[in-house]
């Protein structure tokens, strides 16, 4: 399904090139060395969310781990991933688990903080900056919401003990789920051992997610759109949520979200999708930067390596 419409939205892409609907020129403009913080930006950004990939897994993972290797295939994962939708994820675990031994439950116990931690932000700088006033949600549906969420917390918190007891003595039945629940222990332990560590990895997510609003809201700027900080916060923040939960993904949902919400703030809100794949297109300019930087460093180290032998 996400193959498909990525392949109608490519062509649907292609068409409007050759028709002059959408002008290059726009969108290359972004490249031009009046935009050098910009594009500084976006470079910091893949560099430093690749970074917090590694000091989680780093932590989670029992064996040594090598960080140029790592954020290297960490980035090829994406990139992968922005070519056949989902498939960045079976990549980087394989990659991983054939060169540095990390195991599934290790992989998806770090891709699952990054995800999580990378929503948590998200929501929470969208509340700030009112994005469920902009959208307009009425204080019942919010009110609803929030007393089954938090009844919801409760009772699961209430019963914790007799649903561990109770899913232990089932799983512990096979013999499969007695390895996955030893590492699982081992890992609870690691994670317990580290709060601070684990919180101030959160507080960096916070920081890189307002870095990301960041980098969209000088893009506007760059562009000559008259939005200001807060709508350009609001259109970034809900065009990635929506993404997420709609539970797609595809080249070109981004900027097809991205359209949608700027329509509710700006009458230039087509204006959007040349911003967005422009950052698009820069973004995998950086991406391959920082995968051949990375790639050749560990290149070079290993031979180092084994000339020494």
């Amino acid at each position: 399904m996400n193959i498909f419409l990525q392949v109608v939205f490519l062509i649907t892409i292609i068409l409007l090139f050759v028709l002059d609907k959408i002008q290059l020129s726009k969108i290359s403009y972004i490249f031009s060395l009046q935009n050098i913080d910009l594009i500084f930006l976006v470079f910091l950004n893949n560099l430093a969310i690749s970074v917090l990939f590694f000091a989680i897994i780093k932590k989670i993972s029992s064996d040594k781990i090598n960080f140029f290797f790592i954020n290297s295939t960490f980035l090829q994962g994406g990139l992968i991933g922005m070519i056949i939708p989902g498939s960045g994820l079976f990549y980087k675990y394989y990659k991983l688990k054939n060169n540095s031994k990390i195991t599934l439950l290790e992989y998806s116990l770090s891709q699952a903080f990054l995800s999580i931690f990378s929503l948590i932000c998200f929501f929470f700088l969208a509340i700030l900056f009112g994005f469920l006033k902009v959208a307009g949600v009425e204080l019942k549906t919010l009110a609803i919401f929030f007393i089954l969420f938090f009844t919801l917390v409760y009772l699961l918190y209430f019963y914790r003990l007799n649903i561990y007891k109770f899913l232990k003595k089932k799983l512990l039945n096979f013999n499969k789920f007695k390895k996955i629940y030893e590492e699982l222990k081992k890992i609870k332990n690691i994670i317990f051992l580290n709060k601070k560590y684990f919180q101030f990895i959160f507080i960096l997510f916070f920081v890189l997610s307002l870095l990301q609003c960041l980098i969209f809201y000088t893009a506007t700027v760059k562009f000559g759109l008259d939005i200001s900080l807060i709508n350009a916060f609001f259109i970034y923040l809900s065009s990635i949520l929506f993404s997420t939960l709609l539970l797609v993904n595809f080249v070109g949902l981004f900027e097809i979200t991205l359209t949608i919400s700027a329509a509710f703030v700006t009458k230039d809100f087509l204006d959007m999708i040349f911003i967005g794949f422009g950052l698009r297109i820069l973004n995998i300019f950086s991406i391959l930067f920082w995968i051949f930087l990375f790639s050749g460093i560990h290149w070079y180290n290993k031979k180092l390596m084994d000339s020494k032998f």
